[in-house]
């Protein structure tokens, strides 16, 4: 993958079409505060947590969380679910909103519960158009409202013990020492000079020559084998949308079942694979 368009295009490629379906209470929230929403695919789950989220929710998930200051830090939790992972799975504080709870007063409530803080909200900052998809049971909306605050009171410490395991208090450096740690690792790509991710293979965070459509929506590849990697990893057919780089012909593959159809064609390797995190943009 060469130079990309400048990353604001990240946010710009998610903003959700103006005729994006929402709930009464989501749409008259974004009409009201003039909230961009954003939109990403629905996230792959079992017929049974579906089952299970509909049992609960009905047909629609309506989420809210708060990115909280206090002293100069962002407060994060960490749920008891996630602990077994590496560093813990940490979180902005937040949850979900009641059937005829406002929106505001259901993240002051959760931000209470998960971190025994009381909260000033800032404003709004987006809506996240997103939800979950299973197998068999089909699909259930999801929307996730984002809120700046800031700490007003209270003493920081896990609010339900059944749910937080543990809160803390992160600075921006020690956010971007973490998306450096990544880098290193090689599992993610930063703009160089910044901790703007550019990379998380097989994902760009920019637009590239090569475009992944797919029934669950579509995706940049930093590469064609990259490309070929989000229906894989995403178990699902797609069609990969790109132009030959000798002659600029355009090119379309489609795959169906794990197989591409019609696989002709001639693979060209400009550097060799030992080399490839010599210069991966390049690459």
């Amino acid at each position: 993958m060469r130079s990309g368009a400048p990353f604001r295009e990240l946010w710009k490629s998610r903003l959700a079409s103006p005729g994006a379906h929402f709930p009464y209470k989501v749409r008259d929230f974004i009409r009201t505060h003039h909230v961009p929403v954003l939109e990403y695919p629905h996230l792959e789950t079992t017929d049974e947590v579906l089952r299970q989220r509909r049992r609960y929710f009905g047909e629609y998930m309506l989420f809210a969380t708060a990115i909280v200051e206090l002293d100069g830090r962002i407060v994060l939790v960490q749920q008891h679910y996630g602990r077994h992972l590496d560093g813990g799975y940490w979180k902005t504080p937040g949850g979900g909103v009641g059937k005829d709870e406002p929106i505001p007063a259901a993240i002051r409530r959760e931000v209470k519960e998960e971190t025994n803080l009381d909260v000033e909200l800032l404003g709004p900052a987006a809506v996240i158009k997103t939800g979950r998809r299973a197998p068999t049971e089909g699909t259930i909306d999801a929307s996730v409202v984002v809120f700046a605050a800031r700490a007003t009171g209270g003493d920081l410490q896990p609010g339900d013990p059944g749910e937080i395991a543990a809160v803390r208090l992160s600075t921006v450096q020690e956010v971007e020492a973490a998306l450096r740690r990544l880098a290193d690792g090689r599992m993610l790509v930063l703009r160089p000079g910044t901790t703007e991710v550019l990379m998380a293979n097989p994902l760009s965070a920019i637009p590239t020559s090569f475009r992944v459509e797919t029934p669950r929506g579509a995706w940049w590849g930093n590469c064609i084998w990259d490309a070929l990697g989000i229906p894989a990893m995403l178990r699902t057919d797609a069609r990969v949308v790109t132009r030959c780089p000798d002659c600029d012909e355009p090119l379309t593959l489609s795959l169906e079942g794990g197989r591409l159809l019609e696989p002709t064609g001639v693979i060209h390797f400009q550097v060799p694979a030992t080399r490839w995190w010599d210069d991966i943009v390049f690459t």
